[in-house]
C-alpha cells in the first residue's frame, strides 16, 4: 500500500496524483491512500473533491481518500512534493504500464473533478454547441496577495503580458465559425491582464463571462473547454490530465510541464506564443515589482510569435 500526503493546490495536487497512480501501476502496489493532513483551504485543492467511497480503477488498484486524522495505516508514506519530475520522471517514462496510467487516472480524475461514474465517458464532454474558449488569469499570491514577504511571491511564476491572451484570442477566432462562449476566469483584479483582455473582447463585441468562481466551476469549465488560454502555474495543465475533450491550448513562451506529456490528453494541440525579443521578464525573476507589473499590460504583441508544438 501506497499512502502520498498531497500538497500544495489543486493543479499541484492533481500532479501528484497522476505520478501517484504511475508509481503503483510500475511497482504493482494494490491500494493507493491519499490524505488531506496540512491543507488550511480546503477550497482551493482536491480536498474540496473528497469522495466517500473508495473507487476501484481499470487497472484493479485501489483509491481511497483518507482522513488525515487516522494515521495507523501501514505502508509507504510520501510527500506529494516528492512526486514530481525530479523523483519520479524516469519510472513513469521508460515505465512498461503507461496505457494503464491513463486510463486509471482518466477514470479517476473523471469520478473526483467531474462527479461522473466511472466509466461513463462523459467526463471533460462538451455539453454545449459552441466552441467555449476559457482565459484563465492568475493573480493572488503571484502578486503578493496574502504573502508576508517578498520572498515568498513565487518567483517561476512570472505570468504572460495581455498582448498573449490577445494575440491568443485572435488566432481563435480565426479559426472558429460561429460566436463562441467565452469566460474569463480570475481570482481578483491584481493582474492588469484582466481588464486589458476585457476591453479587448469589448471592442471585438465579444460577449463573455467574468467569474472569480468557486474552484470546483473553475475546474469543470477548463476541463470541458474547446479552446484554453493559460496562464504560468499548474492549474490548467494538471486540470487538464485525463480528459476525453479535444482542446487547443496556448502557452506562453515554454510548455508548462513538459514532463506530463507522457500522460497528457492524446488528442490536445499545444500552441506556444514565443517571446521573439527575449526582453520580457524571465522565469526565476519573477518578484511582483511595478515595471514588471506594468510590463504586463505594455509588452507589444509584435514581440510575439505562436509556433504549434504538438
Amino acid at each position: 500500500m501506497l499512502r502520498v500526503s498531497l500538497s500544495g493546490r489543486l493543479g499541484n495536487n492533481i500532479i501528484q496524483l497522476a505520478h501517484s497512480i504511475a508509481v503503483c501501476n510500475e511497482l504493482n502496489i494494490s491500494q493507493l491512500h491519499y490524505d488531506a493532513v496540512g491543507w488550511k483551504d480546503v477550497g482551493d485543492n482536491i480536498a474540496a473533491y473528497y469522495r466517500k467511497n473508495a473507487i476501484v480503477l481499470p487497472s484493479g488498484l485501489k483509491l481511497e481518500f483518507v482522513d488525515s486524522g487516522r494515521r495507523r495505516d501501514t505502508g509507504t508514506i510520501l510527500m506529494g512534493d516528492d512526486l514530481y519530475t525530479h523523483s519520479v520522471g524516469l519510472l513513469i517514462n521508460k515505465g512498461r504500464r503507461l496505457g494503464a496510467t491513463k486510463r486509471d487516472l482518466a477514470f479517476a480524475l473523471e469520478y473526483l473533478l467531474d462527479h461522473d461514474e466511472p466509466g461513463s465517458q462523459m467526463g471533460g464532454v462538451n455539453t454545449h454547441h459552441r466552441e467555449h474558449v476559457v482565459l484563465h488569469v492568475r493573480g493572488n499570491d503571484v502578486f503578493g496577495e496574502g504573502v508576508p514577504t517578498a520572498s515568498r511571491i513565487p518567483t517561476d511564476y512570472a505570468q504572460p503580458p495581455s498582448s498573449f491572451y490577445l494575440l491568443a484570442l485572435e488566432d481563435i477566432f480565426a479559426q472558429i465559425k460561429s460566436e463562441p462562449l467565452v469566460t474569463l476566469l480570475s481570482q481578483d483584479n491584481l493582474n492588469p491582464a484582466r481588464q486589458d483582455i476585457e476591453r479587448f473582447l469589448i471592442s471585438k463585441g465579444v460577449e463573455f463571462n467574468t467569474r472569480s468562481p468557486d474552484m470546483k466551476t473553475a475546474a469543470r469549465s477548463v476541463r470541458r473547454a474547446t479552446y484554453i488560454i493559460a496562464s504560468r502555474g499548474t492549474f490548467v495543465p494538471g486540470l487538464r490530465l485525463g480528459t476525453r475533450t479535444k482542446c487547443c491550448l496556448y502557452y506562453f513562451r515554454d510548455i508548462e510541464l513538459n514532463h506530463l506529456a507522457k500522460i497528457k490528453n492524446s488528442h490536445e494541440e499545444i500552441r506556444v506564443v514565443e517571446d521573439t525579443l527575449g526582453k520580457y521578464t524571465k522565469r526565476g525573476d519573477w518578484m511582483a515589482l511595478r515595471e514588471q507589473v506594468k510590463m504586463i499590460s505594455a509588452y507589444p504583441s509584435s514581440a510575439l510569435k505562436i509556433r504549434s508544438s504538438t
